[in-house]
C-alpha cells in the first residue's frame, strides 16, 4: 500500500522555522509543496514527475516562479507537472520519493525531472521515520541517539562513500526509469560549487541515453560573479531567485 504519510513524514525544517521562507501551495502533512492528491490524479493524467532537494521544491521563491510551474506553464502543458522536491532532502531520501511513485503511478510518469543533492548527505532510519543528516548540522535540542548517528556519520563521510552511494542513487533512477519506460533529465545542485563534479565521480558516456540524460548547469558558471547574482536570493542564500528559476525552466525546455 502507497503510504503518503509515512514517505513524507521527515525531520526536516517546516515552512514557519524560518520567517524568509514562502511557502505558498504547503502541504503541511506531506511537507512539500504543489502536491496533486490522489483525488485530482486521473487514470488518463500523463504525469512528469519533479524530485529533488530544496532546489526543486523552489525554496525561497513563490510556487508560481519555481522552474516546475514555468514549465507546467509552458512546454508541459498537456501534462500534469507535480513537485515532490523536500528541503533538506538526501539522494537516498530523494529516490526513495520516486520509487514510492513508481509503485503506484508508474505507468502514468511519462517524464521525471531529478534535481540531485549534495553527495554528502544521508538518510537514516529511527522507529520507521527518517532523518536527514548534513556535515556540521545538528540542530538543537537532538535525542543522544541523535547525536550518535550524526557522530558515525562524520566519520564515515569521505569521498569514497559518497561517491558509491551518489552512483547508487543515479543508478537506481535509470533502472526505475527503464523498468516504468520513462525518460529522466537531471542535474546535480554540487556540480554549482565544483563544475567538475560529476565527471570527477562517474563517466556519462556510460548512462547517458536518449531516455537518460544529465543536464549541466553551465548558465550559472557562464557570467561574472556579479552577473551571476541575480539567480540567486542572496550573496548568504544561495538558493535560486524567480530569474535563477527561469533559468532553469528554459534549460530544461531546451532538453525536452
Amino acid at each position: 500500500m502507497f503510504n503518503f504519510d509515512k514517505m513524507y513524514r521527515l525531520h526536516h525544517p517546516t515552512c514557519n522555522d524560518n520567517w524568509y521562507n514562502i511557502c505558498d501551495d504547503w502541504n503541511y502533512e506531506y511537507q512539500t509543496r504543489s502536491l496533486a492528491s490522489e483525488e485530482t490524479i486521473n487514470p488518463e493524467d500523463r504525469i512528469v514527475l519533479c524530485v529533488g532537494d530544496s532546489f526543486t521544491f523552489g525554496d525561497g521563491v513563490y510556487y508560481k516562479d519555481t522552474w516546475s510551474n514555468k514549465l507546467q506553464e509552458t512546454v508541459l502543458k498537456d501534462y500534469k507537472v507535480i513537485n515532490v522536491g523536500i528541503r533538506g532532502a538526501s539522494n537516498d531520501a530523494i529516490t526513495h520519493v520516486l520509487s514510492n511513485w513508481c509503485s503506484k503511478y508508474g505507468n502514468q510518469i511519462e517524464i521525471v525531472i531529478a534535481g540531485m543533492t549534495f553527495s554528502y548527505r544521508r538518510t537514516y532510519y529511527k522507529d520507521g521515520q527518517p532523518n536527514n543528516l548534513s556535515v556540521g548540522f545538528l540542530g538543537k535540542n537532538k535525542q543522544k541517539w541523535f547525536k550518535d548517528i550524526h557522530s558515525s556519520f562524520i566519520n564515515m563521510q569521505n569521498e569514497e562513500n559518497d561517491k558509491e552511494n551518489y552512483n547508487k542513487n543515479i543508478l537506481l533512477i535509470r533502472g526505475l526509469g527503464k523498468i516504468c519506460n520513462f525518460k529522466t533529465y537531471w542535474w546535480d545542485v554540487e556540480s554549482q560549487i565544483n563544475p567538475n563534479f560529476v565527471s570527477d565521480i562517474h563517466s556519462n558516456k556510460l548512462l547517458d541515453d536518449r531516455d537518460f540524460t544529465y543536464i549541466p548547469l553551465k548558465i550559472f558558471s557562464a557570467n561574472s560573479i556579479e552577473e551571476r547574482q541575480v539567480f540567486y536570493i542572496s550573496k548568504d542564500d544561495g538558493h535560486w531567485s524567480s530569474e535563477g528559476h527561469t533559468e532553469i525552466a528554459n534549460m530544461i525546455a531546451k532538453h525536452i
